[in-house]
């Protein structure tokens, strides 16, 4: 590296300059001495693109000359701009990565990014744009057991599987208060015909004596039942020492379940007054 500038006056070998010529150079040397009178350090494709590591292996490398020092600047831009060499433009500008950066503290949107290894601590979770929970984890003690969630092709049910070291698991779903699992759209148990829906209505009931061999019949609204569809009948006040006393349901009309006592013993039947519950499955 040299000057780009040229000293005013011209001493040769072997003979001394006055006063003047010396004094004349010296000026020019501190005025012109400034970056624009450095001349450059890239004469050549070579000079321009060679880079020194200023800490190769983890140990400092301490230039020699003003050149190694560029050399070894060059190094660390082309590392900080992830380029080939120093000169390259950046895929993303450093201007554009301080607009959109994410902090530790702050409340950023992220984009298209993959999470690996995940960890959300025991008492939150994932939230909407307001803050309110779409979804929150509470940890156990020593857990060993957890949720699996899967994805599926096409034509395939996507799944929630017990998932963890023990060899049986149980999954557990369990509602707030007076709150209920609603399963909306039908239900299937191991693979099974599927419940599209089950019905059920209550009423006290104080039947009249039965005498042996004979039956009678009470009516109970069911809302929503209809023919055809299979029913569950039970009495609260039919018990063991009514023996062979028979009770039957069966949907009659749409929204009504006809239910039958028969008595099956050899003497009269006489049940104190009970609650009749009945239940119709629809499928």
């Amino acid at each position: 590296m040299g000057a780009t500038y040229s000293l005013p006056n011209t001493i040769s070998n072997g003979t001394t300059g006055d006063a003047d010529e010396v004094q004349g150079n010296f000026t020019a040397i501190i005025n012109n001495h400034t970056p624009t009178g450095m001349d450059d350090h890239s004469s050549t494709d070579g000079q321009a693109q060679t880079q020194i590591d200023p800490f190769p292996a983890s140990t400092l490398s301490k230039a020699t000359s003003l050149a190694e020092e560029i050399e070894q600047l060059r190094y660390v831009l082309k590392e900080i701009l992830g380029e080939t060499y120093w000169y390259i433009d950046p895929d993303v500008s450093l201007a554009s990565i301080f607009t959109n950066y994410v902090t530790l503290t702050g409340t950023e949107t992220l984009s298209a990014k993959t999470l690996t290894a995940l960890k959300i601590v025991s008492g939150d979770g994932i939230a909407d744009a307001g803050g309110a929970f779409y979804l929150k984890f509470t940890e156990d003690a020593t857990p060993v057991n957890y949720l699996d969630v899967g994805n599926a092709d096409t034509g395939v049910s996507p799944n929630i599987t017990a998932a963890g070291s023990d060899t049986n698991i149980d999954i557990t779903l369990i509602p707030k208060g007076s709150g209920v699992v609603d399963a909306t759209g039908g239900l299937k148990i191991d693979s099974g015909a599927e419940i599209a829906k089950y019905l059920s209505a209550t009423t006290a009931w104080d039947p009249a004596s039965i005498a042996a061999g004979g039956k009678l019949s009470t009516t109970i609204t069911v809302t929503g039942a209809a023919l055809g569809d299979p029913c569950t009948v039970g009495l609260t006040s039919l018990v063991a020492a009514n023996g062979d006393t028979e009770i039957a349901a069966h949907v009659e009309a749409a929204d009504t379940v006809r239910v039958i006592l028969k008595n099956h013993t050899g003497s009269a039947q006489n049940l104190a007054n009970g609650t009749l519950r009945v239940g119709v499955f629809q499928h």
